[in-house]
């Protein structure tokens, strides 16, 4: 059963658009009938071209929660009609690049059967990360944690994988605002610190003052939205939305 939660945002009082968040859980067999109606012909023809089934599951995925996160955005009602004729390209490391929705931008993460996109204005870039919470990811995510992160993460009342894999979303949130993805040495996204309100980690860094990210835990998902410091991120909403609506099979998780 295809499970969705959406959520609209303003950046910032007085903006034209503001942003939106879509995150969709579905099996590959679903997935298909629901996302190639909003595709773009040079999509498409790009999926056709795919070999992998992985892949292509992945590319549809993104796609979808791509393409309803930004018609969310825009309040577009007119769905797949629309949405096949926003193209949304990829640039030369891979990022995505919006074509036919304005102003508009995307971030597009997916982790398991979760896929997820935010919408934002070009203006006030952002980023998006899930990640499940995995034992045989521990000694790899461990080994890329600064001294300093390492003793922060052992601070907190939660399972060290716990805090590694929301550390490691953080990060990864922040390397797509920059579009560079994790293809620089990852000490330049080191968190300076994490501070908890109501529920919510709210991370620093110590090379990127201007942005903060917010992330929560909903175990076993670890969800981490970046964002210029000023912006409006209902993160309590939407984590309350996750808690809600998305199953998870921990057999396969």
């Amino acid at each position: 059963m295809t499970r969705e939660i959406s959520a609209r945002f303003q950046a910032i009082e007085g903006e034209s658009h503001g942003g939106a968040l879509f995150l969709l859980q579905s099996t590959a067999e679903e997935l298909r009938s629901l996302s190639l109606p909003y595709l773009h012909p040079a999509e498409l023809a790009f999926w056709d071209s795919l070999k992998y089934e992985g892949r292509r599951n992945t590319y549809l995925a993104g796609r979808y929660a791509a393409k309803r996160a930004l018609l969310f955005s825009l309040e577009d009602c007119s769905e797949a009609v629309r949405a096949n004729r926003i193209l949304i390209d990829r640039g030369v490391l891979g990022q995505p690049v919006v074509q036919g929705a304005g102003s508009m931008q995307v971030s597009i993460t997916h982790s398991g059967t979760i896929a997820a996109a935010l919408a934002f204005p070009e203006a006030r870039p952002m980023g998006i990360d899930v990640e499940l919470i995995r034992e045989d990811r521990l000694r790899l995510l461990d080994e890329q944690m600064t001294p300093g992160e390492t003793c922060m993460l052992r601070e907190f009342p939660h399972p060290y994988l716990s805090m590694l894999t929301l550390c490691w979303t953080a990060k990864e949130a922040l390397s797509k605002v920059i579009r560079t993805g994790i293809t620089t040495p990852l000490h330049i996204f080191e968190l300076q610190g994490i501070e908890v309100r109501d529920g919510l980690y709210f991370s620093r860094y110590r090379n990127f003052y201007q942005y903060e990210t917010v992330s929560f835990l909903c175990a076993p998902l670890v969800c981490s939205i970046t964002y210029p410091k000023g912006t409006a991120i209902h993160a309590s909403s939407i984590k309350r939305k996750i808690i809600d609506s998305i199953t998870f099979n921990l057999d396969h998780v």
